[in-house]
């Protein structure tokens, strides 16, 4: 279809995947399902560019086969780092737009690269961000949320699900390696303080795969989040809380900071920030909640209009899972997974036990 359509009217598209050592680690399968994905999108206009850090393990002839069949462009030289790579991605890019892929993730909606394209032209926004299924064990158990107004406080969505404008993106100096894991929150950073516009794709097309290198240096990240965040927000500070076993943070700032904060932004992102629950202090600060990160997959029942029953389905990465039923918001009845046997909850009671592939031997 590509072949046969005029690209006048539609902006080129650059997708840039990094990528090291597929073979080796066992990431051929993922690889492909991204670039495939790519491929399938409708939107008309793509580049992809790979770009490779001198990988050993045959890795370049897996992507010499796809860039023979006009898949791929690609890349292969020694690099700093991921950040680095994609910077090297953005200076070979041609493209209007860019969007960064990782190589184990992909597109889920064909539709997605042609809707983001499409809200971006008609709004004059420099970028665009959606929601991002969360994959664990190659499944879609929850949707990373698209938070803008919680940028100043945390990473508000995955970059996966962002187009921005390369000019944008170039003019910022692109990615500060000098950052090794949240390089894209910086740069996100600087763009929502300059007052730039954005605007929320109403499509979920890209699927997040759980590990990687983010999730294998979490320590860091948390460094790094907050030396970003005291840069351009100084009076901000954080403590982590637990409860249940759930993480979530507790965000404190002055007044005045966050009123500086809206009279820098864009009005969208200003409003929505004024809709954030904040509790005042003694003390005049204001202190803000965040929950977990994710929202998890979960069926709602409704009653003339009204939610009465609600099925979570989550998954741990520790290999638990949870089923919870929640009747007018009250937790009444729980099954979790462990390894070896099931705990049947009612009310917070447990009730009932079950092993699981329990075997004599």
């Amino acid at each position: 279809m590509r072949n046969n359509i005029s690209l006048v009217n539609f902006p080129k598209v650059t997708v840039v995947t990094v990528v090291r050592n597929l073979i080796e680690t066992g990431r051929e399968s993922f690889f492909l399902q991204c670039i495939e994905s790519v491929r399938e999108q409708t939107y008309p206009n793509i580049e992809h560019i790979v770009i490779d850090g001198a990988s050993t393990d045959g890795t370049l002839d897996l992507l010499k086969k796809y860039a023979d069949k006009g898949w791929i462009v690609y890349y292969s030289e020694q690099d700093n780092g991921i950040y680095d790579a994609m910077n090297k991605g953005i200076q070979k890019s041609t493209g209007k737009y860019i969007n960064f892929l990782n190589s184990d993730d992909y597109f889920c909606d064909r539709y997605g690269l042609e809707r983001s394209v499409e809200l971006l032209e008609d709004s004059g926004a420099v970028f665009s961000y959606s929601r991002v299924y969360f994959v664990c064990n190659e499944e879609k158990i929850a949707l990373l949320p698209d938070k803008i107004e919680r940028f100043f406080f945390s990473m508000p969505f995955c970059h996966q699900g962002v187009l921005m404008r390369r000019d944008a993106i170039v003019n910022e100096g692109m990615f500060d390696v000098k950052l090794n894991i949240v390089c894209d929150y910086d740069l996100l950073v600087k763009l929502i303080m300059k007052g730039c516009e954005c605007v929320s794709v109403d499509v979920i097309f890209v699927a997040f795969r759980t590990g990687g290198y983010a999730y294998e240096s979490v320590k860091q990240a948390d460094i790094e989040y907050q030396k970003i965040q005291k840069k351009y927000f100084s009076e901000l500070e954080n403590t982590k809380k637990r409860d249940e076993g759930n993480c979530h943070f507790e965000y404190y700032i002055t007044k005045d900071q966050l009123e500086s904060i809206k009279s820098c932004v864009s009005e969208e992102i200003s409003q929505k920030i004024s809709k954030l629950k904040m509790e005042k202090l003694l003390d005049g600060r204001l202190k803000i909640k965040s929950g977990a990160y994710f929202d998890f997959l979960a069926k709602r029942y409704y009653l003339f209009g009204i939610p009465i029953l609600t099925i979570k389905q989550r998954k741990l990465l520790n290999s638990k899972s949870e089923k919870i039923w929640m009747l007018f918001n009250i937790k009444v009845f729980r099954i979790k997974k462990l390894k070896y046997y099931k705990c049947y909850y009612f009310m917070y009671i447990p009730v009932f036990v079950v092993a699981r592939d329990f075997r004599l031997w």
